[in-house]
């Protein structure tokens, strides 16, 4: 399927709203997947013939809806002069392309929809298909869920194709996939060692266990800390580390900033680093640089500047004010970046406290790996049958982690505050 949007608009209404939807769905999609005829149409090119080539390869088309928009084609109608914007939409619907009526304008003064009997009858069909609105109050957001729309129409529209396609029926498929479930379940049988199972019913054991973890001891509860400490230091370190290399890099990730010869590769790394769990990259650097809190840092920074590579390219990419929008106006990078800081810089920092406390998970994962802080703390007592002190440091650690996951929601909703 053609992975192309196309925006049709009439140049006498809301123009400049068309393109600022075009920056930023480029910003989502690429330039090269957004058609808009003022950007993509080269001088000397016939127009009705690049229109054609360009619904030829487009799969979703966004008619972007003024206050004049049912005024200009009932005049082009009664004076029987072209129409390009008729033209474009009845294109797509003989094409049977996704198409989403956009409605633009200033919140409460948005223009209604088209009745069925105000169109010409070569696009009545049009009043079928769902509109979607986009006020400048809000334009960043709704150009985000916008994009999220035609996200999800494509894959709808996937969907579809390869359930059309399909040699088997659904029904067979999930036979075949319970069949194969069970036999992998009754093969792992044996190798999860599950005949165990029922001793952990046993009265004398579990009796013996709930009393001993129902009465924690807190005689250790300073060793407790001091580990948490550690470990919490090493995720923060991670975050920060992460942070500080992450945002250079988030600018050559930004499809708007970087050619694409710089932002594609960056965030095929930048998404490689995200998605290695820290465990894989901790017994890597384990073997590197030994035992110790520093193998953690670095296995956790790795993957927090893939993860913030991430955020902070797409914090920018969906600013309310588009950076290609700015960049029209001849501005340098840096004058770029000025403009949309006071939006982004929150959020970029609401991502680095999220990151934080999921590095604190990822931090207690290490310890128990690497020999130090809280998690081979608990993971020792654990192997001694210490199960009141267990119980003392595993409720001292959850009540750190849940104060950490407070603070960070708190920051984060301080942030949102206009």
């Amino acid at each position: 399927m053609a992975r192309r949007v196309f925006i049709s608009y009439r140049r006498s209404d809301e123009r400049e709203a068309a393109v600022r939807i075009g920056d930023g769905l480029a910003a989502r999609f690429g330039r090269r997947h957004v058609f808009i005829d003022i950007d993509s149409l080269l001088p000397g090119a016939r127009y009705d013939d690049s229109l054609l080539n360009a619904l030829n390869n487009t799969d979703v088309l966004i008619a972007v809806i003024g206050p004049r928009w049912k005024e200009i084609m009932a005049e082009r109608s009664a004076s029987h002069e072209r129409d390009y914007v008729l033209d474009e939409i009845a294109g797509a619907l003989a094409r049977n392309i996704a198409i989403i009526p956009v409605r633009v304008g200033h919140q409460g003064a948005l223009s209604t929809f088209p009745n069925e009997d105000e169109l010409p009858s070569q696009i009545r069909e049009f009043v079928r298909y769902q509109s979607q609105d986009v006020v400048y109050e809000s334009f960043g957001r709704d150009i985000s869920a916008l994009a999220e729309t035609i996200t999800r129409l494509r894959k709808e529209a996937a969907s579809r194709k390869r359930a059309a396609g399909s040699w088997i029926s659904q029904r067979a498929l999930l036979l075949i996939l319970a069949v194969v479930m069970a036999g992998l379940l009754a093969a792992s049988f044996g190798s999860s060692n599950l005949a165990r199972l029922g001793q952990a019913f046993n009265a004398g054991g579990s009796s013996y266990t709930f009393d001993r973890l129902t009465h924690p001891d807190f005689y250790d509860a300073p060793i407790v800390l001091e580990q948490l400490a550690i470990t919490l230091g090493v995720a923060l370190w991670g975050a920060v580390l992460g942070g500080v290399i992450g945002l250079p890099l988030s600018l050559l990730c930004c499809g708007n900033l970087s050619p694409s010869w710089i932002s594609w590769p960056v965030r095929r790394i930048a998404g490689l680093f995200a998605a290695t769990n820290e465990a894989l990259l901790g017994a890597l650097f384990i073997i590197m640089f030994g035992i110790g809190p520093f193998a953690a840092v670095a296995a956790l920074s790795l993957r927090s500047i893939g993860i913030l590579t991430k955020s902070f390219s797409e914090a920018i990419e969906t600013a309310d004010r588009p950076i290609e929008g700015v960049r029209r106006t001849s501005a340098s990078v840096p004058q770029v970046l000025h403009a949309v800081l006071p939006e982004v810089v929150p959020r970029w920092i609401a991502s680095l406290t999220t990151c934080v406390t999921s590095n604190v998970a990822g931090a207690m994962v290490l310890g128990a790996l690497g020999g130090w802080g809280i998690g081979n703390y608990v993971l020792e007592l654990s192997n001694l049958f210490e199960l009141s002190r267990l119980s003392a440091a595993i409720l001292i650690t959850l009540a750190c982690v849940i104060a950490v996951d407070v603070a960070a929601r708190q920051i984060r909703a301080l942030l949102a505050q206009p």
